[in-house]
């Protein structure tokens, strides 16, 4: 949806350009067609699966630039550090899990 979504000021995420030169606004969360669900707790997922290469890194770190000018609280999980820069950039608190080290993390 273009608005009434229900994070930041109901806008959409990000506009997408699709294979058939149409626009499309992409969104992250799961929020009904022509009803207005701004403010609303609704569940928001992301998943990007893909072969090496073909770009789901870059694809995730667009959608967490766009997603940066509502705040949000980020949780990820970065394998071989390649968001590290942008998420510091973003303003992140950005913690490396070594192997054999302790991490404060329970259990």
């Amino acid at each position: 949806k273009v608005k009434g979504n229900p994070i930041g000021d109901g806008t959409g995420v990000m506009p997408v350009l699709t294979a058939n030169k149409a626009l499309y606004v992409l969104n992250v969360h799961d929020s009904p067609p022509g009803q207005n669900n701004l403010g609303e707790m609704l569940p928001g997922h992301a998943v990007f699966t893909g072969q090496t290469g073909v770009g789901k890194t870059t694809a995730e770190a667009t959608l967490l630039t766009f997603l940066s000018r509502f705040d949000p609280l980020i949780f990820g999980i970065d394998y071989n550090e390649s968001l590290k820069h942008l998420l510091c950039a973003l303003g992140t608190e950005y913690y490396t899990v070594q192997l054999g080290q302790f991490t404060g993390v329970n259990p």
